[in-house]
């Protein structure tokens, strides 16, 4: 966090100057003579080295560190801190607790409810003319954003925290949330991917 602190976040090079710069280099590259070779020339490659260096100079290191840094965290760092969190031990010889109806409250009320509740309230606006579908978006899309908002964990985690004492019930709850969040990612990823599809043509 400290070391945070200490990452510029100005670039060197204004979107105008970029603009400008990549431009007249983009000319220099077409007007290269090519070798027609896999290989290409010296002055095609100054020219790339330059563009390099140019997109470097337009970008803030603490924006190039983060599109860096994002796959690792997103899929490595973070669901392994949301699984070490969530506590839950899995004993398949106990396999009536992923049945119990505190795990199955739980399970359908973030499947079902968060899904009803997006949906439901996102419908309801737009049929009132309160609010509308943004461009290029359509109900695939918002059905899938309804089940990616079911994936729960630390808010989740936390009111299982308040609202059981004994520690089988805070057990089951966990069961419901993991199960829910995992079954809620994959079909919001598919439904999304067929909304992009559609949207597409």
């Amino acid at each position: 966090m400290l070391a945070a602190f200490t990452i510029p976040v100005r670039v060197k090079a204004s979107e105008v100057v970029f603009s400008e710069k990549l431009t007249k280099l983009h000319v220099a590259f077409k007007a290269a003579k090519p070798n027609n070779q896999p290989t290409i020339t010296s002055e095609q490659l100054h020219v790339l080295e330059e563009i390099e260096f140019l997109t470097k100079k337009a970008q803030t290191p603490l924006q190039r560190l983060e599109h860096r840094m994002h796959p690792l965290v997103a899929f490595g760092i973070m669901p392994v801190f949301a699984l070490a969190n969530a506590g839950v031990f899995i004993d398949t010889t106990k396999l009536q607790t992923m049945i119990s109806p505190v795990s199955l409250g739980v399970f359908f009320g973030l499947l079902a409810g968060k899904v009803i509740g997006v949906v439901g309230i996102t419908w309801l606006l737009i049929r009132f003319k309160i609010s509308s579908m943004p461009e290029a978006m359509n109900n695939w899309h918002l059905i899938g954003a309804g089940f990616l908002a079911a994936i729960g964990f630390t808010m989740s985690l936390f009111v299982t925290d308040l609202a059981f004492a004994d520690v089988g019930s805070i057990f089951q709850a966990k069961i419901g949330i993991l199960s829910a969040s995992i079954i809620a990612s994959f079909i919001g990823f598919f439904l999304i991917k067929k909304g992009n599809k559609i949207a597409s043509g």
